[in-house]
């Protein structure tokens, strides 16, 4: 069991102070946003409300090291939250998309990589009130795809990779308050590949 910290401001913004009997797809949201406050990451992301449902567009994720020693991202296409009868919201992801991660480190360089992701239908199932919820995913495998690759540190080179995960399932309890937020995980993969090949000029 791993327990984060949050500032009262925080929770208090994400949250509100009012419990409610179910989810909407706002508190589904709002509960990935402090999630992923927790890990200390930035978040910056499109969204829009499509009837009842919500649906997140590009989203990406900062991490900001230390003392302005450099930053890492994460980048891609955000799920759909969409209500479901019984109070829970139900979470997709598009079938497929490009994701594109990245860092720069402080007098060492940048590097940033591009990838096609395929199979990445997974989905999942949020239920409880805010402030306690439970998501359970589920996903046939997902491959990853490396399409671009670009070092500072290094002249250019022909890279390409895939790296296959899954099938998969998970289950994720989240329970906050106005001070803390206690993440548990219980999640399961079949097994993954992972392949490259590289072409660098002059060796």
């Amino acid at each position: 069991m791993t327990r984060f910290f949050l500032t009262t401001a925080m929770a208090t913004v994400l949250f509100g102070t009012q419990a409610q009997a179910e989810l909407s797809v706002d508190d589904a949201w709002n509960t990935w946003k402090v999630q992923l406050a927790s890990f200390g990451l930035r978040l910056e992301a499109n969204q829009n409300h499509d009837g009842d449902a919500l649906q997140i567009g590009e989203m990406r994720a900062t991490l900001d090291f230390p003392l302005g020693a450099g930053k890492a991202y994460l980048s891609m296409n955000g799920p759909r939250f969409a209500p479901m009868e019984d109070g829970s919201v139900a979470v997709t992801f598009a079938n497929a998309g490009l994701m594109s991660l990245g860092g720069d480190i402080q007098g060492e360089g940048s590097l940033a990589l591009a990838f096609e992701i395929e199979g990445g239908g997974a989905s999942g199932v949020m239920s409880g009130i805010p402030g306690d919820v439970v998501t359970k995913w589920s996903s046939d495998g997902i491959t990853a795809n490396l399409v671009d690759m670009a070092d500072s540190s290094v002249q250019a080179c022909d890279v390409s990779g895939m790296i296959r995960l899954g099938p998969m399932t998970s289950t994720v309890s989240t329970v906050m308050d106005k001070m803390h937020i206690i993440m548990t995980a219980d999640s399961e993969w079949a097994g993954y590949d992972i392949s490259y090949t590289a072409s660098i000029p002059g060796l």
